[in-house]
Order: structure tokens, then C-alpha cells, then sequence
């Protein structure tokens, strides 16, 4: 050990996981690292992992299909396990490719695949919740502002949406933002929800599919001299901390961010000490946050 500091010698990781079979690390597939809702949940996957003992590794996958050479370099990757963080379409992919993974592969979030272990968020139940609440408080011109292909997809927010004003016999608004990534979610929802308000006139209430959105919407309303609630009532998705620190703070439906990424470590850590077990699978549910702009 002495010899070792005089020569200013410290272990070799790559070397110690040829001889060990074990990198210590954790390779983690998000859908993206920005906005707030990602870069939460890559601090409490870090802390969580750190505890553990284990690093963690980053690839930004925008869950696009991969192409050839980025499967292979997720198959060649030296971790000891992948999170993959909304992120199915690139699991799917690398299956397709490589049936049989040389490590074992948990899915979390909201959209997940459910060949591997799994721990979905249901949020279609909590969407529904706080979009009653907004009826349940008179709004009856209640608008959907969202990305237009998440508008026109399966996904349960936007489900969720039609489903509630439907059953109210009444007429879906959508408020469509065109964003070129996540990073202008909120100056492009302040466009859209002005440019929205001058041609149709205002909603009674809005519910973002993003709380970026939503915290886009909230600039754009005050743009145009609207107070929150009086005017118009605003709810958001996902439960970053910033909504609690606006004023009025923001209505959100909260993802459990922090629970989801203890149960994805639960369940890579069993499967990476005992490859055999089947993949299991976790559902958590999204908790409406009722605050003043919804009041």
C-alpha cells in the first residue's frame, strides 16, 4: 500500500471487471436529461444507486428506433444493468436485436415495455380526478394544451381528457405547441396559449400535459392580463417541485418519481444477483396535487 502511493497507483475499473465480471455501474436509457420532470428523476436515481454503491451512466435515447450501430453499442455497454426511463421503443428494438441480453433490463415510468421487468405509473385514473375537479368547479370550456403527436396518440393524459369531457357532453379544445425539443416547451406553450386565446376567445380552464407547459401557459396568461384562477384555472402534469413556488402555485398531477425509481433498483438488483427470476411487474399511481391555481 505504501509502494502503491508513492507511485501515485490507483485500481484500474476496467481491469478489476475482467477479473470481477462487475463494472459497479448502472447504464440508465432516458428519454431525455431536461426538462425538470427528467433531471429529478436522474438526482434521485443517482442518490439512490450512489447508496448502493454503484455509478450510474447516461444515454439520451429521445426513444427513437435506434439504429444498428446503437443497438450494438447498448449490447456491448459495461454496466452490470439498464434502467430504461420512458424509454420502450429502444427496448423493444434492442430485444428484437439481441433476444437474450447479456444483462438484465427494467423498464419505469409512464411508458414502459412490458416484456421486461416493468414499474408502470397508471395515470390515467389521477388525469381523470383533476379534470372532474375542474368541471366540479364550473369550468365548462376546459382545454387540453399538448405536442400534437401526443394529442393524437394512446396516451393516457390525453385519453383521459376525452373520456371525462365526453362523459360531461361536452366539447374538447386542444392547444397545440410546436416545439423543436423539450428545452422551449415553455416559451412555445406562452405563444401558443396567446395565440390560441386571440383566435377562440379564453378557455375557463387549462390542463397541461406538461408542468413546463404549464408553466409556459402561466407567463402567456399573465401576458395578456388573465389572474389565475379568477379568469382561467390551470392544472399540469408530472410534479415538478417549481409549481409549489409560483404564485398562485400550480395544480399538478404528480408522478411518484422517487418511489419508482426505489422499486426499478428493487427489481434490477433482485434480477442482477438472480438472472433466473421471471420479470416482475409494479404499478404506482399519479396523485393529484389540488393548489391555488385550480381554487
Amino acid at each position: 500500500m505504501r509502494v502503491a502511493e508513492e507511485l501515485g497507483y490507483y485500481p484500474n475499473q476496467a481491469a478489476q471487471a475482467l477479473a470481477t465480471g462487475r463494472t459497479d455501474t448502472i447504464g440508465l436509457l432516458a428519454f431525455a436529461v431536461y426538462p425538470s420532470h427528467y433531471s429529478e428523476t436522474l438526482n434521485y436515481l443517482q442518490r439512490i444507486l450512489s447508496r448502493a454503491g454503484f455509478n450510474l451512466q447516461i444515454m439520451d435515447t429521445m426513444d427513437k428506433v435506434p439504429n444498428r450501430p446503437q443497438i450494438a453499442k447498448i449490447s456491448s455497454w459495461a454496466v452490470d444493468g439498464i434502467i430504461a426511463f420512458d424509454s420502450p421503443i429502444v427496448v423493444r428494438s434492442l430485444l428484437e436485436v439481441t433476444p437474450n441480453p447479456r444483462v438484465p433490463i427494467v423498464c419505469m415510468g409512464t411508458a414502459v415495455f412490458s416484456e421486461v421487468a416493468t414499474v408502470n405509473v397508471n395515470v390515467y385514473d389521477a388525469v381523470v380526478e383533476g379534470l372532474r375537479h375542474l368541471l366540479a368547479g364550473g369550468c365548462r370550456r376546459v382545454a387540453c394544451m399538448g405536442d400534437p403527436e401526443d394529442q393524437q396518440s394512446s396516451d393516457p393524459r390525453f385519453l383521459a381528457y376525452q373520456d371525462v369531457m365526453k362523459q360531461a357532453g361536452l366539447s374538447c379544445e386542444y392547444i397545440t405547441v410546436q416545439a423543436e425539443d423539450f428545452t422551449r416547451y415553455r416559451q412555445e406553450a406562452r405563444k401558443a396559449v396567446r395565440d390560441y386565446i386571440s383566435r377562440h376567445g379564453c378557455p375557463e380552464a387549462i390542463f397541461a400535459s406538461t408542468d413546463e407547459m404549464a408553466i409556459g401557459t402561466f407567463r402567456g396568461l399573465r401576458d395578456l392580463g388573465l389572474c389565475i384562477p379568477r379568469d382561467v384555472m390551470l392544472m399540469g402534469f408530472d410534479g415538478i417541485e417549481e409549481t409549489a413556488y409560483h404564485d398562485p402555485p400550480i395544480s399538478t398531477i404528480a408522478i411518484p418519481m422517487e418511489e419508482v425509481c426505489r422499486k426499478a433498483w428493487e427489481l434490477l438488483s433482485s434480477r442482477m444477483n438472480n438472472p433466473e427470476l421471471p420479470p416482475r411487474h409494479i404499478t404506482l399511481d399519479a396523485n393529484l396535487v389540488i393548489r391555488e391555481s385550480t381554487r
